[in-house]
């Protein structure tokens, strides 16, 4: 079985090398979307809502962003009714406590990462969404 990821960060380099090391991942990942902002994210999972293979199975979301942050991300994506659910890891280099408290106590929320994402990190997330989806 190979997922879907999406990032979505204003950070072109980030997403560079995040891309590449999702990639490195043998027999894993089927494809990578890339958004740079919010709101293109957004416009892309409302007009895929009722085809779940267009829909990421995991989504890499950073918080500060221009425009549309990530927390007001996420606030639009609740309000949207997907049929298939992503698992949702925020990645991000604030290191502000009330972020990290607001993420754990959101449950579309799997875990916080401060950036920059490790290739150990991908693989731990990987495993886990696969033992999970195992169930």
């Amino acid at each position: 079985m190979k997922i879907m990821i999406c990032l979505i960060d204003d950070d072109k380099f980030y997403q560079f090398f995040t891309k590449r090391m999702l990639e490195g991942m043998p027999g894993r990942v089927k494809e990578v979307l890339q958004f740079y902002d919010a709101v293109s994210a957004l416009d892309y999972l409302r007009e895929n809502i009722n085809d779940e293979d267009k829909i990421p199975d995991i989504i890499f979301l950073d918080l500060n962003m221009p425009g549309l942050n990530g927390w007001d991300f996420l606030e639009e994506l609740k309000n949207i009714n997907f049929q298939k659910k992503s698992v949702i890891h925020i990645c991000s280099s604030s290191v502000a406590t009330e972020d990290i408290v607001k993420a754990q106590e959101d449950t579309h929320i799997d875990r916080y990462i401060i950036k920059p994402l490790k290739t150990e990190q991908i693989k731990n997330i990987l495993e886990s969404y696969f033992q999970y989806s195992k169930k």
